[in-house]
């Protein structure tokens, strides 16, 4: 098109006197700053014999580059263990954070960008000016500052008690529960000066969105452990038990009569989308492995484990999955002991099978969506099929078959490892 002076859809006269006048506008330096970080940390620890402990405490702090973008993190954290007797031993361990989250414009830093240097940012009376570059649908950035408004909050926190009892020497037995805990509260509000709003063409809108999240893991575990000459055995067995449930609903509304964020979303007139949300699954496994080393020279270790997945259709809830490796350390051998040099040298052999059930929690289960009908001429709400159900849903399998070789040469100073294997996929 013709860049002529008398061409307005190229410059206006406006922005030819701005050039004229070397008069240009940094809209990156009108809206970007300097951002600082900083952590502060305090902790204490202790103990006697039988009891040891330690706590501690964390603050970080963000300011973005961009107003009003921030972050903030407190943290808490301690564990005890403590010995009963020779026999009996409990712990605990835990850990808990907040953050504050001031998620700023998801415009502004874009429309500074987007902005070409000619538009101005404000009128001849010094005041800002929304709509900048005509009837381009970038606006001005540093009104995104101010009408859009995104805040994050949560708070999770999780750990594990256990209790551990040695009945005799050779046996272990351990019963550990891990819960964890996450709440998040997201909210979003648009102001009438916000470029999501259209300057005040679209009515003002919040919204206001929470989940919880909570998982437990109880675990049950028996440990042999045995050295007879140069025979050693170590066998484990281990029940466990998981449940995830998760929570969560939002709601929008429009048209709030003043600045009240996401707290009082009832004085907007329109509700504009809401919903809830539910998912909860369980999965319950027992495993049972056997290592055996001759003379720290033969190593066999075999392990097998069955799971059961709520995710997973009837029948095909349960899966088998067994592993089993061979290793031979060469470093052990006498032919090896003229080679100073060499520290470690390890061929193995192995071959696993792994499942995978992640999946959606329902996706086994036929499923209804809202829908609309024509009901003697008026629309009616309604519901339609909107997930078939997949009876034949299973565990996802993967067998890999690996040769490998572990090394470490010139006392730990290079080591490493090579490896070949074959991966297979199934479901």
């Amino acid at each position: 098109r013709s860049t002529e002076r008398d061409n307005a859809a190229f410059f206006t006269p406006e922005q030819w006197q701005r050039i004229d006048a070397n008069d240009f506008t940094d809209w990156t330096a009108l809206i970007l700053e300097n951002g600082l970080q900083m952590n502060h940390n305090v902790s204490a620890s202790g103990g006697d014999e039988k009891t040891q402990f330690s706590i501690g405490a964390g603050l970080m702090e963000e300011e973005g580059n961009v107003a009003p973008e921030s972050f903030k993190r407190y943290s808490l954290r301690g564990n005890v263990d403590r010995a009963i007797n020779d026999k009996w031993k409990v712990g605990l361990n835990m850990y808990m954070t907040q953050n504050l989250q001031n998620i700023g414009s998801s415009e502004a830093l874009r429309s500074a960008y987007r902005l070409p240097p000619v538009a101005a940012a404000y009128d001849e009376n010094g005041e800002r000016i929304f709509r900048v570059y005509g009837t381009d649908a970038v606006t001005n950035p540093m009104f995104d500052q101010e009408n859009e408004i995104r805040r994050l909050r949560s708070f999770r926190t999780f750990g594990n008690l256990y209790l551990q009892v040695k009945p005799l020497d050779y046996l272990t037995l351990k019963s550990t529960i891990s819960p964890s805990y996450y709440a998040e509260r997201t909210g979003y509000y648009f102001g009438p000066f916000s470029k999501e709003r259209l300057g005040g063409s679209l009515p003002t809108q919040g919204n206001n969105a929470t989940s919880e999240q909570f998982t437990w893991v109880l675990d049950n575990q028996a440990i042999f452990e045995q050295q007879i000459d140069m025979h050693k055995i170590t066998a484990t067995v281990v029940q466990s038990m998981q449940k995830d449930r998760t929570e969560s609903n939002f709601i929008t509304a429009e048209g709030l009569p003043y600045e009240s964020l996401w707290y009082n979303l009832a004085t907007g007139p329109t509700v504009r989308a809401y919903g809830s949300g539910f998912i909860q699954s369980t999965l319950v496994s027992y495993m049972g492995r056997v290592n055996y080393s001759f003379d720290d020279r033969f190593l066999l270790t075999a392990t097998g484990r069955w799971d059961g997945s709520s995710r997973l259709a009837d029948g095909n809830k349960w899966g088998f999955f067994p592993s089993a490796s061979v290793a031979w350390r060469l470093s052990n051998e006498a032919f090896m002991a003229e080679i100073s040099a060499v520290n470690d040298l390890k061929l193995r052999v192995s071959y696993g099978v792994s499942g995978n059930d992640r999946v959606n929690p329902y996706s086994t289960q036929a499923a209804l969506s809202q829908t609309y009908y024509d009901f003697g001429g008026a629309v009616a709400p309604g519901y339609a099929p909107g997930q078939l159900p997949n009876k034949n849903l299973t565990w996802e399998k993967t067998g890999e078959l690996n040769v490998g070789l572990d090394f470490s040469v010139l006392n730990g100073r290079v080591s490493g490892n090579v490896d070949v294997y074959d991966r297979k996929i199934n479901n």
